[in-house]
């Protein structure tokens, strides 16, 4: 009679040759291999010996000898782990790494955000359901019954952790993380209320205008509010010079192509004479087919009552798409010039429109004051737009001729990018015109002050009437401006990386665009200089913002540069000439780049 045990040994000994065999993988190492093994350590290590007494050998012998073998031991240990991982992995069912590649990349689509957070969350998601998945098969098809004891306990131990870490995890993921964290710098407790007399009005507060509104938009528009019973028609233009990578599939979902771009828009105006200053709105960047034109109604019902003509225009086919855009395979390319020349676009149809007997707008329209709002990368859009504007021909193509000269006398930037278009390479240059920027500083999408760059790059003649003002806003947002986005900035279950709980709730980030896009306006559009001290100072708006931190800064045709700290290494030296700085009983002084620790 033969031993069981010895069957049992040459059965699972016939498995392993079998599957190495199949795997062309040798059970044991060959005396070729065993060479090249001897070979290359021999030359490793003698290399390593020349170079450890290069670096350490003026030491000593002693000290020469304990370096070269403590590091060597670490190698070779760090080493070690690695091989055996390796080896673990070639007994992995190839199915299962197939399976487990395939996850992770769904998985990472799944929680687009911060890369870290994104890979840790796919790679422990895989781990922990993998063991999980590993132990329940195993209960259900009774491994576990023929085990020993230790064996139970060991695998009762790993599933219980296994669950508790899932548990714990979703937990957290689905949590909308931590809001109690301090607000030491409000502008409640920063700006004392005796300081500042109530002298001006509640720019967020309505108008006396009654309010009515229309839209209007090229024939047969992909969307049946552009083409409603009273709506206003408009003629395609040709925008194929400014972008590329038009798919088919984009064209059919839209029903035109790049040569052919709807000129689309939602107006609120003021029912009265006028004429009106025109305030022009574009969107940024969010999926094409979800709209986002209409994000912007609370700021056409403000600003239409208070005596504006209000037009949030469409854009969304310049939007990403991931169906149209192939899956990502076919990305429209150099849409962000497109952006704002369509900006320019729509002013021609409304300058058409205000020369035009019978039409609604005749005459009803200021177009020597005009401001433009961009949120996110319409925001560069209207820097694009007031950059073209003066322009008698694009940057890129001399052939593509200009004629625009609006009387474009302020733009708005909320959430805004910059540089993702660079006229002719070179960073967008404006010169007397007023700025401002809105910025959040929980914002998960443009996670940056980007538009602090353009607001630094904008200059005033002497005596310029103009101005420019930055606002960076603790708490709020990238989409929160827009009442189409909401309060998650990335897609899905992306938002759920992000600590959300910290934001503002949307009414009171509106109610900080309300306020600061209106006084902005207000003194811009309708020579009502008294609303410029909202951004000299931001106390002279304590009543009408949401008590959070802000950061604020002014400047205009009058203000003086003393320092900007980026002249010398010389602390005691002033940008202006014959200036000087003197620090008395300072803890430290010193310059550098201002640190995010928020």
């Amino acid at each position: 009679m033969s031993d069981p045990a010895l069957q049992e040994k040459k059965k699972s000994s016939f498995g392993l040759l079998h599957i190495a065999k199949f795997l062309k993988y040798p059970v044991q190492l060959s005396p070729g291999w065993k060479g090249a093994s001897l070979a290359l350590g021999i030359i490793a290590l003698l290399l390593y010996f020349v170079q450890g007494y290069n670096m350490i050998g003026t030491r000593g012998a002693i000290p020469y000898f304990v370096g070269i073998v403590v590091f060597l031991l670490a190698v070779m240990l760090l080493a070690g782990v690695i091989a055996l991982l390796l080896h673990w992995i070639k007994k992995i069912p190839t199915r299962y790494i197939w399976l487990a590649l395939t996850s992770f990349c769904l998985l990472v689509i799944c929680f687009i955000g911060p890369l870290p957070l994104m890979f840790i969350v796919s790679i422990s998601t895989i781990v922990s359901f993998s063991l999980l998945g590993m132990l329940i098969w195993g209960w259900m098809t009774g491994q576990y019954r023929k085990a020993s004891k230790v064996s139970r306990i060991i695998a009762s131990i790993m599933a219980g952790s296994t669950l508790a870490c899932i548990l714990l995890g979703g937990y957290w993921l689905l949590g909308n993380g931590n809001g109690e964290l301090p607000k030491p710098y409000r502008l409640q407790v920063m700006k004392a209320a005796d300081s500042y007399l109530a002298t001006l009005a509640n720019p967020a507060e309505p108008g006396s205008y009654q309010i009515k509104t229309l839209t209007y938009g090229s024939a047969n528009s992909y969307r049946k509010e552009f083409n409603a019973e009273n709506s206003l028609t408009t003629k395609p233009v040709d925008g194929s010079p400014f972008v590329k990578n038009w798919s088919s599939i984009r064209t059919k979902t839209f029903g035109f192509g790049p040569d052919q771009m709807a000129l689309n828009g939602l107006v609120w105006y003021p029912d009265g004479n006028g004429p009106f200053p025109l305030v022009v709105a574009v969107h940024g960047n969010h999926l094409a087919t979800d709209y986002s034109d209409p994000g912007y109604a609370y700021l056409g019902n403000l600003l239409a009552s208070k005596g504006y003509i209000f037009v949030s225009i469409d854009e969304n086919f310049l939007n990403t798409s991931p169906y149209d855009d192939l899956f990502m395979l076919k990305v429209l390319k150099n849409e962000n010039s497109a952006r704002g020349w369509l900006m320019l676009e729509h002013l021609k149809v409304w300058e058409e429109w205000n020369n035009t007997r019978d039409n609604p707008f005749f005459n009803k329209v200021d177009m020597s004051r005009i401001s433009l709002i961009g949120h996110s990368r319409g925001s560069e859009a209207v820097t694009v737009a007031a950059a073209y504007n003066k322009l008698s021909a694009s940057p890129e193509n001399g052939n593509i001729k200009f004629d625009y000269n609006f009387g474009i006398r302020s733009i708005v930037s909320i959430a805004g990018t910059d540089g993702q278009y660079k006229p002719a390479g070179q960073p967008t240059q404006l010169k007397d015109i007023s700025y401002l920027a809105i910025h959040g500083s929980h914002d998960m999408d443009v996670s940056s002050f980007d538009s602090a760059s353009q607001y630094s790059r904008i200059g005033f003649s002497d005596k310029s009437p103009h101005f420019k003002a930055a606002v960076y806003v603790y708490g709020a947002n990238h989409g929160q401006f827009n009442t189409e986005w909401g309060r998650g900035d990335s897609v899905g279950f992306g938002n759920k990386l992000y600590n959300t709980a910290q934001l503002l709730p949307q009414k009171e980030q509106l109610q900080v665009a309300k306020v600061l896009i209106s006084s902005f306006l207000e003194a811009t559009l309708q020579k009502k200089t008294q609303y410029r001290s909202v951004f000299q100072d931001i106390g002279y708006a304590r009543e009408w913002l949401p008590d959070t931190m802000y950061i604020s800064n002014y400047w205009d045709g009058n203000t003086k540069l003393i320092t900007n700290f980026d002249e010398d290494i010389d602390l005691s030296t002033t940008t202006m000439s014959g200036g000087r700085l003197v620090g008395n009983a300072l803890k430290k002084w010193k310059e550098e780049k201002v640190r995010d620790e928020i």
